[in-house]
């Protein structure tokens, strides 16, 4: 991500009071909900396949960082759980900014997620719900600005379309990119693994894999 941006970035007044907000939930929530029993339980304490079902889907990116951390002391891994949910947001809010070219939105989603929505900050397990909205932010962004995703964008996106196989409903920003950019070969790449990730990450046998089922 480009310098100019990451120093826009810091002076949102969105970041820094979700920042501030996330330092003081973490202390307060150690390891709250399904970090503990989905993530570190299960990587610490049983013995399972690499990745696991959980309400009938795999959420691949949590479940691969709580198994490569997984050696580490609880208190980094708990850490390393935090940081890379608040990264995501982090993310989330800066392509909000850029999109409307307002820091009050992002602002305002800040204050809502703080009253109504606090665990979304820290808790690995929700980065299902910070990373769909981030799939689509980041295409329509692409969009408006006319131009190919970046390298980087790509990778921002393949990784959170592991996190659940409600992904594949942010494809229609990417058939739209490419109607409008044929010679986007990422985006074309982005389309197969949506439909690839809602294909294999959900629970095909159960009946309730399925993405209407899930939302």
């Amino acid at each position: 991500m480009e310098s100019e941006s990451l120093k826009q970035l810091l002076k949102s007044p969105a970041y820094w009071v979700a920042s501030i907000f996330f330092i003081v939930s973490f202390y307060m929530n150690f390891l709250p909900g399904e970090d503990a029993m989905v993530l570190f339980n299960r990587v610490n304490h049983l013995e399972s396949s690499f990745f696991t079902f959980w309400s009938w889907y795999i959420s691949g990116l949590p479940q691969i960082i709580a198994k490569i951390v997984s050696p580490l002391p609880p208190i980094f891994q708990a850490l390393i759980y935090a940081l890379s949910q608040f990264t995501l947001v982090t993310l989330m809010l800066f392509y909000i900014e850029k999109i409307t070219g307002s820091r009050l939105v992002s602002l305002c989603l800040v204050a809502y997620l703080t009253i109504f929505a606090d665990h979304y900050f820290y808790m690995l397990t929700f980065s299902v719900w910070i990373s769909l909205p981030l799939i689509g932010l980041i295409g329509i962004y692409s969009i408006i600005e006319d131009r190919k995703l970046k390298i980087y964008e790509f990778l921002i996106i393949a990784a959170c379309a592991t996190c659940s196989p409600l992904s594949v409903c942010m494809i229609f920003v990417y058939i739209y990119k490419v109607y409008r950019s044929r010679n986007d070969l990422l985006s074309y790449i982005i389309i197969a693994i949506l439909i690839i990730m809602q294909i294999i990450l959900s629970d095909q046998s159960s009946g309730r894999g399925s993405v209407f089922f899930l939302l």
